[in-house]
């Protein structure tokens, strides 16, 4: 196809007991503590929290409760940690590692037959696995997100009237698929694309498609109040709107 993981801090409660003999001290200490999120989240996640741009000012976070701990911040933080990077260490313009280490986004360096491919879905995909989502049926095809929603428990939202949350899937029917990383109380947001921006070349298909991905890079594009709305032609996506996606915590 073609295309241009909030983490909860771990509570820990420690209760410590000392009983002192003559000659002995015995200190007992018990912790409970929540479960991890995968790989380093958790802390990738609380060492974001004040970097994040974005100002949520809705209920949607209380809201998503019902489903317990929410993945979508810490995609949405995920997302905008990578901001400038491209799609790993086949890149062309900025072969540094994700910030996680790894040396992709998925499939991003080996999708197109061994070579990079279109990675906008791999990113998206990522972002939402290492913030504890469900991925099931995801691959390098942005509409899947769509498709296969049933399959992994994630919310579709085509109301115009629905007002996204941070780490909602942007999918732009077959053609591409972001990631809301900022959510203003005046209406606007802000997309995180990966594979943005890359070059054209005409010829084979599988060569101009891995030359498109080592090109492109991790851009967060502004999007206007007024643009936000299902079915809305975005102007700095490119594209019409054409489904919101919440993804759903494991």
């Amino acid at each position: 196809m073609r295309s241009f993981r909030r983490a909860l801090p771990v509570t820990t409660k420690t209760t410590v007991s000392t009983k002192t003999t003559v000659s002995t001290v015995t200190t007992t200490t018990t912790t409970a503590t929540r479960p991890a999120l995968p790989g380093r989240a958790v802390t990738l996640g609380v060492l974001l929290a004040a970097a994040l741009v974005a100002a949520d000012g809705s209920t949607a976070a209380a809201k998503d409760m019902r489903f317990g701990w929410h993945p979508g911040r810490a995609a949405a933080q995920l997302a905008r940690a990578n901001e400038g990077r491209g799609a790993g260490t086949c890149s062309s313009v900025n072969p540094s590692r994700n910030v996680l280490g790894g040396t992709a986004f998925g499939e991003s360096c080996t999708g197109n037959n061994g070579e990079p491919e279109y990675w906008c879905a791999d990113f998206v995909k990522w972002a939402w696995q290492r913030a504890g989502a469900d991925v099931t049926g995801l691959d390098g095809w942005a509409h899947n997100f769509v498709t296969h929603a049933p399959d992994n428990g994630s919310r579709v939202h085509t109301d115009p009237d629905y007002r996204p949350r941070l780490g909602d899937a942007a999918v732009y029917s077959t053609h591409h698929v972001g990631i809301v990383t900022a959510v203003h109380r005046h209406g606007s947001i802000e997309i995180t694309n990966g594979d943005w921006g890359g070059e054209d070349i005409p010829g084979d298909p599988v060569a101009a498609q891995a030359h498109f991905a080592r090109t492109s890079r991790v851009v967060t594009e502004p999007v206007a109040a007024d643009q936000v709305p299902v079915g809305s032609y975005q102007t700095a996506q490119h594209y019409v709107i054409t489904a919101y996606v919440t993804p759903r915590g494991i």
